[in-house]
């Protein structure tokens, strides 16, 4: 199956991911609109999670991530803990396994696309891996936009252009 028409949004994902880290100082890694919301490191966690989870479903062969306590599933990231790994720890976990994963997405197997997802996706009863990788995509696309409106918080600026943190 190709997936050329995946490259652009998951390329796009890295790129704005990527700004997003680099553009949020540590002290504010915390931060939340409101309690019923997810921090800016917690989204960084989920999205990095994600991908490296997308990469062992497909048998990209990434080594392991160096956190095995930040959650499973859906709260992958997600889980309130004071053992979080930094933002430029979780940055550099991303850009080791981006290039592979982008480098690996188009080569993918009928045989590994096949595959049933991990869990059942909404209004598909016979999804495949395939599907599910389809889905991967929209669903870095939506964390990325809330860590977009983050940075805008944040710093004022737009996650599409380089962002710089401004507040003390």
């Amino acid at each position: 199956m190709n997936f050329e028409d995946l490259m652009l949004p998951f390329g796009m994902n890295d790129l704005m991911y990527c700004r997003a880290l680099e553009a949020v100082a540590e002290d504010k890694a915390t931060f939340r609109f409101s309690k019923r919301t997810n921090t800016f490191r917690g989204i960084a966690a989920h999205l990095l999670i994600s991908r490296h989870g997308l990469g062992a479903l497909t048998d990209m062969g990434f080594e392991p991530l160096p956190w095995n306590d930040l959650g499973k599933t859906f709260d992958a990231g997600f889980l309130e803990s004071d053992n979080f790994p930094q933002l430029s720890e979780i940055l550099s976990e991303w850009q080791k396994i981006t290039p592979a994963f982008m480098a690996k997405l188009p080569e993918l197997s009928e045989e590994v696309l096949d595959r049933q997802p991990p869990f059942p996706l909404p209004n598909m009863p016979d999804a495949r891996l395939r599907e599910f990788v389809r889905l991967m995509v929209l669903h870095e696309s939506y964390h990325v936009g809330q860590l977009g409106f983050m940075i805008k918080e944040l710093t004022g600026e737009a996650i599409m252009t380089p962002p710089t943190d401004t507040t003390d």
